[in-house]
């Protein structure tokens, strides 16, 4: 049985005990049923793995001891960042946890020409919470001890004009594409940096001018496939493969 894995939103030392919250309390006593003794790992985004011994199995309140700490690093060296148009309903749930668990590093919820998904200030702010909570849990499951970076929504256009300034490589996928995969790997994989960003549209994809100002921006576009894949297949097949190339897949 693999040791549960809890996040913690703050500072942990060696030796200390620890309050958790009581999402994690009630998540540890009655879904996991841990009973006083039972070893398990908290992890709060620094890079480190702790290992708590439960002291007091309360729902409400359990305390825990760390008793070691490791530095495990399974982040991959491949540096990602996911711009994703906004996608309908539980879509985006499952792109941002499967991002978390092929190792992207940065997720840009991105509001595109053909995005149908409207957010307001007030619906912004719910949906960054709830993304948060997907990414912590995805990472308590995939073993990552730094959570992937999240973006708050932007417009197309100010994170395209982003790009310079943070001097990454970049991809956009479409169907009429000017590239390949086999093509790009073949003709620039030497120039493929080690900060490597990935446009994906939503469910409309990308509008004519979008594609013109993402070439503008010196972002090659990539064919992935004859097929034409849904807007929660492209990213996450694109990321794998990229991943495998130049990450640690």
């Amino acid at each position: 049985m693999l040791t549960p894995r809890i996040y913690h939103p703050a500072a942990l030392k060696y030796a200390e005990t620890v309050l958790l919250t009581e999402n994690a309390s009630r998540h540890i006593v009655s879904v996991l049923r841990l009973k006083a003794g039972d070893p398990f790992c908290l992890f709060n985004g620094d890079g480190n793995e702790y290992h708590v011994v439960l002291q007091i199995p309360d729902k409400r309140r359990a305390v825990v001891e760390i008793t070691a700490i490791e530095n495990i690093n399974r982040e991959s060296p491949f540096a990602i960042t996911l711009a994703h148009g906004v996608a309908r309903g539980e879509k985006m749930d499952f792109i941002i946890q499967k991002a978390v668990e092929l190792g992207v590093k940065r997720f840009v919820p991105l509001l595109t020409e053909f995005g149908t998904v409207k957010l307001s200030a007030d619906r912004v702010e719910k949906r960054l919470r709830h993304w948060e909570a997907v990414i912590i849990s995805a990472s308590e499951q995939c073993g990552r001890n730094c959570l992937m970076e999240l973006s708050s929504p932007l417009k197309y256009s100010l994170f395209l004009a982003s790009l310079n300034a943070r001097g990454s490589s970049c991809l956009l996928l479409s169907p009429e594409g000017d590239e390949t995969l086999s093509t790009l790997l073949l003709s620039r994989s030497d120039n493929i940096s080690q900060d490597m960003t990935l446009l994906i549209g939503s469910e409309g994809g990308f509008s004519p001018s979008e594609i013109q100002e993402a070439k503008a921006q010196h972002c090659v576009t990539l064919a992935f496939g004859k097929r034409i894949l849904r807007t929660e297949t492209a990213g996450l097949a694109i990321v794998s493969a990229l991943q495998s190339r130049f990450g640690d897949l």
